[in-house]
């Protein structure tokens, strides 16, 4: 499976689950590939080692790679002062990942709903996830919720 969207973004994270022989990826490998483009010392992230699924890790490279775009662009990473905090949490099987913005520029609520904000509301429902933003002033705080369960078996009997 390969997503058409950003091809960097989905050679990386495919490269990392043919590494893992197509079990998945590891979060933290997933957020290190995401941000690498970026001055690593202004991102801060921890948390523990999660395996996800090969569907879950491209969703969430996806939405790391857009929450880091705009991050660039308009957020925290588009001033020299801003930094970027990720930490993440597993509790009864449900993947818990916060994103917090700070000394970037001053954020408001956006006017309209472009790409990034419909792919954030709507990606995570397959996976019986959620995803809640907030746009506070000293920067944009996302908190991003989805089940870790097996993906189904796809393979057909003969």
């Amino acid at each position: 499976m390969r997503l058409q969207v950003g091809s960097r973004l989905c050679r990386a994270t495919d490269d990392l689950i043919l590494k893992s022989h197509g079990s998945g990826a590891s979060i933290s490998d997933i957020v290190s590939a995401e941000l690498s483009p970026y001055e690593i010392s202004r991102v801060k992230f921890n948390g523990p080692n999660i395996l996800l699924m090969p569907k879950l890790a491209l969703m969430m490279a996806l939405l790391v790679h857009e929450l880091a775009t705009n991050a660039a662009k308009y957020g925290a990473l588009s001033k020299p002062t801003g930094t970027v905090s990720i930490s993440w949490s597993v509790l009864d099987s449900i993947l818990e990942f916060h994103w917090s913005e700070t000394g970037g520029p001053t954020v408001s609520q956006p006017t309209r709903k472009g790409f990034g904000l419909q792919l954030l509301s709507r990606a995570l429902d397959q996976f019986n996830g959620t995803a809640e933003l907030k746009f506070r002033p000293a920067g944009l705080e996302c908190t991003m919720k989805a089940a870790l369960f097996e993906e189904p078996d796809t393979k057909v009997a003969v």
